[in-house]
This record gives structure tokens, sequence and C-alpha cells, in this order.
């Protein structure tokens, strides 16, 4: 893809981080003693219709260019890339939460099969990519990743069990947008936006995040046959406005925070978190200064990370380097 692809791409990427982060803050309310239920609740449910769904359409437009390499190649990447943070943020996090008298070290162990907190989507994200590679590589056609994908999402519903793994039901509910990704590919999907006018853009992407508005307002978001379509509504919303926004050449900022995404992703929550309690000592309850404050160093705080990491040299910190790459010839 072009470079201008990717960084409008980047953007929405860079909405759907913000995204992540204000809503962890918002979750976080109640503890600061700070919750406001006239808006937070309703600001909470319109986000979570389909923050999440972005990434993984996002990570399923460029799949498919992973089943021309090596099976042990991937593999490896995505060990490196999505698997090494999840577990070393993961005990980091759980760590600070044991030091609070929050989690359990004892417990610490059973990351390996049980995400915690928001973790989850890196161990989902990881488990969609290989299934998909792992059926292209025995010459399945992609619909039948897609087909899958359907299937285990409608299964529940007609109560049919799983099995125990809660693993499984979060791949259910997020897979047919990662599917839905891989099978409209970059170049087609980004066409149809790209074909449009910036005002139409602009216009849609507003109109659509009301009428999600309204969805959540009428308390229906949630159901089992209604999830999936505002969940793409909002996808599509969110590219919209991001193209817009990257024609215009505004809120560049937002490229910034999607290319480091992974990196705000991961240790947003410990940065917020001290936050909050830094405010709580200060007896600070207000809510505007909660949230602003929770989402500023949720932010900022992982991008001086990655600033400090690449200045020591330590960018092992947020991904395991490729030694064949570091290696290679110059």
């Amino acid at each position: 893809m072009s470079k201008h692809r990717i960084e409008w791409l980047d953007t929405a990427k860079g909405i759907a981080i913000f995204l992540v982060v204000l809503g962890h803050v918002l979750r976080g309310l109640p503890d600061a003693g700070a919750n406001d239920t006239r808006w937070e609740g309703f600001l909470d449910s319109w986000i979570y219709t389909f923050h999440m769904p972005v990434f993984f359409l996002l990570s399923g437009l460029f799949i498919e260019g992973s089943v021309a390499k090596p099976f042990g190649r991937f593999l490896d990447g995505k060990l490196r890339t999505i698997m090494y943070p999840y577990f070393v943020w993961s005990v980091l996090q759980e760590l600070m939460r044991a030091a609070s008298g929050a989690a359990s070290v004892g417990e610490i162990w059973r990351i390996v099969y049980q995400p915690v907190m928001q973790f989850w989507f890196l161990y989902v994200l990881f488990l969609l990519g290989l299934a998909y590679v792992a059926m292209r590589k025995v010459r399945l056609p992609a619909w039948t990743f897609g087909a899958l994908a359907i299937a285990l999402y409608i299964l529940p519903q007609f109560g049919v069990n799983l099995g125990t793994w809660g693993v499984v039901y979060m791949a259910a509910l997020n897979g047919i947008y990662f599917a839905a990704g891989a099978l409209a590919g970059p170049d087609r999907l980004m066409a149809r936006f790209e074909a449009a006018r910036t005002e139409l853009l602009i216009l849609f992407s507003v109109a659509i995040y009301i009428l999600l508005g309204v969805v959540v307002d009428a308390g229906v978001q949630r159901g089992a046959w209604v999830k999936p379509l505002v969940g793409f509504l909002g996808i599509a919303a969110t590219l919209a406005l991001s193209n817009a926004l990257f024609r215009l050449n505004l809120c560049r900022f937002l490229l910034g925070w999607g290319r480091l995404s992974l990196e705000i992703f991961v240790a947003h929550t410990i940065f917020s978190a001290g936050v909050r309690e830094f405010l709580l000592r200060l007896h600070v309850t207000n809510v505007a200064v909660h949230v602003i404050a929770g989402v500023a160093v949720g932010v900022a705080g992982p991008i001086l990370l990655v600033s400090v990491a690449n200045r020591l040299k330590m960018r092992f910190v947020f991904a395991l380097p490729d030694k064949r790459s570091a290696s290679a010839p110059a």
C-alpha cells in the first residue's frame, strides 16, 4: 500500500486508541469516587460499541499478506510483536496490582490461558491471525474463515456451548470484524472511502456517531443481533472521519498516536491509574479533572516511555527485536 493510505489508516488507529484510553479512564472513575452517571455510563456504552472492532478490522485488512510468508517466520513475528508484549505488560501490570492488594502474585501464571483486563485483545488477536494463516496455508479459501467466524458468533445465540474457555467467546464476538477486514482487503475497502468527497465523509461520520448515540440511549446496542451492526457502523464512521481529517491535514497528532497504538495500549492503564491515585491523595474527585488528566497522561506517558526506550536502545520493552534484522548488513 502507498504511504498515504497507511498514514490515514494510522489516523483511524489514533482515534481508536484515544477511545480505548478514554473508556478505561471512565471505568476507573468509580474507584476515584468521581463517577457521574448522568453521562459516564452513556459515553462508556457508546465507546464500547465500536472502538475494539476498529482494531480487529484494521488488523484483518493486512493478514492476507502474511499468508505468503513461511509459517515459521509468520509465527515468530507474531510471538515477538504481540505475545511478547502481552506477557511482559500483563505481568508488570499484575505485579503493580498485587502491590496494591488488587491481585495475587500467585495467580499471575494464569495469563498463559486467561488474559487479564485489557490484554484479552492481544491474546485474541494473536489467535485469530494464527487461525487465518493456518487455514490459508492448507489452501482453504478466505471465505471459509469468514464463514467460521459467523458460525462462532451465531451458535451461542442458539444456546450452543462453545466450551468453558472464555477466550473462545471473546474470539467469537470479535472474529467477525477481523474476518471482514481480511475478506475486504485494504485496496478495495480503502478505495471506497477515498472516492467520496471530504464533506460527505464528515457528514457521514457525524451522522453515524449520533445514530450510535441514539441506539445506546435506547439501550439496545448489546442485543446479539444489533451488536455487529452498530460495530460495523462505528468502524465505517471512524474510517470516514480519519480519511477526512487526513485529507484536511487536521489532527496530525492522531497519526502519531496510531503508529504507537500498541505501545499506548499496553502501558496506558498503568499511567492513568497512577494519575488517579495521585489525584485521590490530593482529595480531588472532580470528574472533568480525572478524565482530562487520566487521558492526557494515559496517552503521553507511553509515548514518552517509547522515546526514552529508543534513546536507551531498549525497544525490547515493547517488542522482542528480530535478531535476523539486527544482524543484516546495512
